[in-house]
């Protein structure tokens, strides 16, 4: 008995000395899985849209609330004119993670590997003039459309309008700017535009007689908006730093859902947006699940999105997406992350 007690106070004893040096004591179910502090690791990231809207700020916001940190990961973010140039940068070493239209990327033959989807419901909606009160009343309208045809936004229209039962010629294509679109929607050369959350909340603040007629996550329930990957070579070389970065943006989504007024703030600094239309773009990513929780990858939705980009013209070759993703590397990174956690249904 008294050998028993003995080791049970020096098991006691031992475990103090571990925790007053700083080691962490093994994750619990549920418990994130942080490393011994160390020497930071860098990471470039490739950010497609400069300003970043509030729906791309994932990263940046674990950066800003410090999980980066958590996981001893150093986060250098670059913004790009357009996901093509940012793919670009991946190619030649400059970037190696981001948002670089991996589903399309890797169907055009870009050796890439992808592994997350920490947006994967799309998160732009379609503002309209007076008269117009719904989408069904496009017909005969001006569409504005402020990409190349086959470009985005050309396929968030067309969503759109198969959406209220019409065809394109049913309504009037008009080209514009990115930048154009609201001089083009005050002098009536257009009827609608696509925009972004907090855009569309600045437009709404700022012109009278506008209105969002519809969310383009109704249009394109199955559409996978956002997939992380890296060039092959990279990943397969920085598999635990890939895992650590993926379980920091994980928890950083967490943390937002739970901290409106801080996440608001952070976004608004990273966006250089006004907070009303974050407030805005936060609400609506809340109320609509669009950021994931957890790994936000659903092989039926990117195989539903591999087609539809086909169909599109954009994406040369079709295959099946488990060539695409690392789901081992993508799990290890939900288990650093604490685990999955329960969602409401239609979420991610």
């Amino acid at each position: 008995m008294k050998n028993r007690v003995a080791i049970l106070i020096l098991s006691v004893i031992v475990l103090l000395a571990f925790s007053s040096t700083g080691t962490p004591a093994p994750a619990g179910p549920g418990q994130p899985q942080f490393p011994p502090p160390g020497p930071k690791r860098k990471v470039v990231w490739a950010m497609p849209v400069a300003p970043p809207n509030v729906i791309h700020t994932a990263v940046a916001l674990a950066k800003e609330f410090g999980f980066m940190d958590k996981f001893n990961i150093d986060v250098e973010i670059k913004n790009f004119e357009g996901s093509t140039r940012a793919l670009t940068a991946a190619i030649t070493g400059d970037v190696q993670l981001g948002y670089i239209d991996c589903l399309v990327a890797y169907g055009n033959g870009v050796p890439v590997v992808s592994f997350y989807g920490p947006t994967p419901k799309v998160g732009v909606v379609m503002v309209a003039r007076d008269p117009i009160k719904d989408i069904k009343d496009l017909r005969g309208k001006k569409v504005g459309m402020s990409s190349a045809p086959g470009g985005f936004i050309d396929r968030m229209n067309r969503a759109v309008l198969e959406a209220a039962g019409l065809r394109p010629q049913d309504v009037t294509i008009v080209q514009t700017t990115t930048a154009g679109r609201v001089p083009a929607l005050i002098s009536g050369q257009t009827d609608t535009a696509i925009f972004h959350y907090e855009q569309a909340s600045k437009v709404l603040r700022e012109l009278k007689g506008v209105r969002v007629i519809y969310d383009l996550y109704k249009a394109l329930p199955n559409y996978q908006y956002h997939v992380v990957c890296g060039m092959r070579s990279f990943v397969q070389a920085n598999r635990d730093l890939v895992s650590d970065f993926v379980a920091a943006t994980i928890l950083a989504i967490r943390y937002a859902y739970t901290h409106r007024t801080e996440t608001i703030r952070a976004a608004a600094k990273i966006t250089g947006a006004d907070e009303r239309d974050v407030s805005y773009a936060y609400a609506r990513i809340v109320t609509g699940c669009v950021w994931a929780r957890n790994l936000g990858l659903d092989m039926n939705r990117i195989r539903w999105t591999i087609d539809f980009e086909h169909q599109g013209g954009v994406l040369r070759n079709t295959y099946r997406p488990e060539e695409a993703f690392d789901m081992t590397l993508a799990n290890e990174a939900l288990q650093k992350a604490g685990g999955p956690i329960p969602v409401p249904p239609g979420c991610f």
